[in-house]
């Protein structure tokens, strides 16, 4: 009778720890399903600096894995013919989910001591006053705001304003981010390596 109940003691313990990890790995997930989209196939448009015609193409690609065997997604930006400038520091990027982080990274590249070169992040769910810092950078959710773009008009938007300077850098970044639809306006003056000026949401596509 005490080996049986000991048996069924282990057996409820196999499965709340299934349970368990079913529900981390659903924790983890939700950060992209509910907030960030970042499925293949989802696509922007966006009007560059209020100019007519002269739109950026922002594309989820395909997905791939560092070296360390993080995957990311594939994000591909094509600028307008006339421009060659770059958001984020490059045409391509590479987007981590970690836990209740979303990791940007301009490189696959891991370093020698396991570290990864991120750009920015965002830290879900988002909600007004939230601040967070990475390396010289400083975010903090300014608003929830309502904003009207060429795509429409959009309630439940927050700002985020990301400051950061050092040697030959300087970043002042405003973002208007719309959880299920990704940034619908971007306002930037980034120095050394990187787009300087105003993105407008004028279509999506997400899943």
């Amino acid at each position: 009778m005490k080996h049986k109940l000991i048996y069924s003691c282990l057996i409820l313990f196999v499965i709340a720890a299934l349970a368990s990890c079913q529900n981390s790995i659903q924790t983890n997930t939700s950060i992209s399903d509910q907030y960030f989209p970042n499925k293949v196939g989802d696509s922007w448009t966006y009007m560059v600096n209020d100019t007519v015609g002269e739109n950026l193409q922002v594309s989820i690609m395909g997905t791939t894995h560092y070296s360390d065997g993080t995957p990311a997604t594939i994000w591909k930006w094509i600028w307008p013919e006339n421009m060659n400038q770059k958001a984020f520091g490059t045409d391509t990027t590479y987007v981590i989910v970690k836990g209740d982080s979303i990791l940007i990274s301009p490189y696959l590249h891991v370093y020698s001591n396991g570290t990864k070169l991120i750009d920015h992040i965002y830290i879900f769910p988002l909600q007004a006053g939230q601040v967070w810092r990475h390396d010289a950078d400083s975010s903090q959710v300014v608003s929830e705001d309502s904003l009207t773009v060429p795509a429409g008009s959009f309630g439940g938007v927050y700002r985020i304003h990301t400051t950061g300077g050092g040697p030959n850098y300087f970043l002042d970044r405003n973002i208007w981010f719309k959880p299920g639809v990704g940034i619908i306006q971007m306002y930037q003056k980034r120095f050394y390596g990187g787009f300087y000026g105003t993105l407008k949401l004028v279509d999506y596509h997400v899943k």
